[in-house]
């Protein structure tokens, strides 16, 4: 359990911003966990100026190299403007090279009478996750160091999954951080730190003696969760080449939000 006050990311100037401990991967001490950083990029999105009420439809991320755990500058650009339709591009470097991007697809928020009979998403039950309140918070193995996945969410899982035997998992996360200093994250910054467990949650090969990194990030949102806790049931699927495909149902309390899927580099430790 976390027992002291934190913050993912403190602000060093307009578009800096210095990673803090919470941040730190799995793979290498220096480097950050993906979900870490893809929450930043999602949080300042969200926060970027459009011409009418929107949000993320879509996050899609390239993780072009380990995202040191070091001073960091976000450039924000926006491709495409519109009331109806925004497409943002984010770009993440580190002493003046390029480790992440990010481009997001938003779309306008309008009030729109649904018909009654329309289809609608999986329940919890249909995407095979039991409610947050009937899980246990799960406990990770020590690494020797604070790491963010251990310390900076909150898991409640069924056991399946997260640096256990290859196979499908579920798991319930929730952020206990804010992104920034004390800004209270968005409700996307808390689904792209989850979404990015996919491949530690329903793992292609065993953690012990295997590395299987992802190189990207796609997340397709139907809606925002209605509350703190994002849950995912995932799984991965390898190919005999060194590579692995995971795919991730993203759930909220009421059911199916969205998806998200990963493309995993695979290879023995050394």
């Amino acid at each position: 359990m976390v027992d002291r006050p934190g913050t993912l990311f403190h602000r060093d100037g307009a578009n800096r911003f210095v990673p803090t401990e919470w941040c730190r991967g799995p793979w290498d001490p220096d480097a950050l966990h993906a979900g870490s950083s893809s929450a930043l990029l999602a949080h300042l999105v969200d926060g970027h100026a459009s011409l009418s009420p929107m949000r993320i439809m879509r996050l899609s991320y390239d993780i072009l190299r380990p995202v040191p755990l070091a001073p960091l500058d976000v450039e924000l650009h926006v491709d495409r403007e519109g009331k109806r339709i925004q497409i943002v591009s984010a770009v993440l470097s580190a002493d003046g090279v390029e480790v992440q991007r990010l481009r997001a697809l938003r779309m306008r928020r309008g009030d729109v009478s649904l018909p009654l009979d329309g289809p609608r998403s999986a329940s919890l039950a249909d995407v095979g996750l039991s409610p947050v309140e009937e899980m246990e918070e799960f406990g990770v193995p020590d690494l020797g160091d604070v790491v963010f996945f251990a310390h900076a969410m909150e898991m409640r899982a069924t056991g399946l999954g997260l640096l256990s035997e290859p196979g499908p998992g579920a798991s319930w996360f929730r952020l206990r951080f804010p992104v920034v200093d004390d800004q209270e994250a968005t409700p996307t910054a808390r689904v792209a730190a989850t979404a990015d467990f996919g491949n530690g949650l329903g793992p292609p090969v065993p953690f012990q003696g295997w590395i299987y990194l992802n190189a990207d990030l796609q997340v397709m949102l139907q809606r925002e969760p209605v509350d703190e806790w994002v849950g995912m049931v995932s799984s991965s699927i390898p190919a005999d080449d060194g590579t692995a495909l995971t795919t991730s149902q993203l759930v909220d309390r009421s059911g199916q939000i969205g998806i998200a899927t990963q493309s995993l580099f695979i290879e023995p430790r050394t």
